[in-house]
């Protein structure tokens, strides 16, 4: 089928649904797939033909402007808890499509908030009584002492990581300092003489 008569099937098919939502989703999707490449704009963030099936939402047809969303899945793949949703206006008589509107929705709840002032009680704790016992730190030969930060604060999404192992470092540096602890290097400390 050519690009004209693909984009004329499209249109019959909207013509059918009449101005409004498209209540045919699927078979919009099916209409739109073989001539998408040939609306102007169409490839804008790689945007190709087969990221249409399945993904098509809030369609609404105002001859002769197709309005949708869709949701990317770009930052998704990067492990954002957030994916991208852009609504995009296609000009069946100019043959153009394009960004109107970009947006993002949560995919995955977020994580909960994490109070880093008992972690860093505890662990100062033990490194202060000596407890070698503690998985989250390692007493050295040279009476220095490793802090196994992944082992006090878990790994979640990366920037929420670091955010919480920041505050969780800080946290630690409040409470040794006083009592005779310095920070020899990230996550190695000593006991001042």
């Amino acid at each position: 089928m050519n690009t004209k008569d693909s984009i004329e099937q499209l249109r019959r098919l909207l013509d059918t649904n009449g101005p409004g939502a498209v209540v045919n989703v699927r078979g919009l999707e099916q209409s739109l797939m073989p001539c998408w490449l040939h609306f102007a704009g169409a490839l804008e963030e790689s945007m190709t033909s087969n990221k249409l099936k399945g993904r098509v939402e809030n369609a609404e047809w105002t001859p002769p402007i197709l309005t949708f969303s869709i949701e990317r899945h770009g930052r998704t793949v990067q492990t954002s808890k957030r994916a991208d949703v852009h609504t995009y206006a296609v000009d069946l008589d100019a043959c153009v499509a394009q960004i109107i509107q970009k947006s993002w929705r949560q995919v995955v709840a977020m994580a909960r908030p994490l109070d880093v002032q008992p972690l860093a009680r505890s662990v100062a704790s033990s490194i202060i009584a000596g407890n070698d016992e503690d998985d989250r730190i390692t007493f050295l030969r040279t009476g220095g002492v490793r802090v196994n930060v992944s082992c006090a604060v878990p790994r979640t999404v990366k920037q929420t990581t670091a955010g919480r192992r920041k505050r969780f470092r800080q946290a630690l540096r409040d409470i040794l300092a006083p009592v005779g602890w310095s920070e020899l290097r990230a996550n190695y400390w000593y006991r001042n003489k």
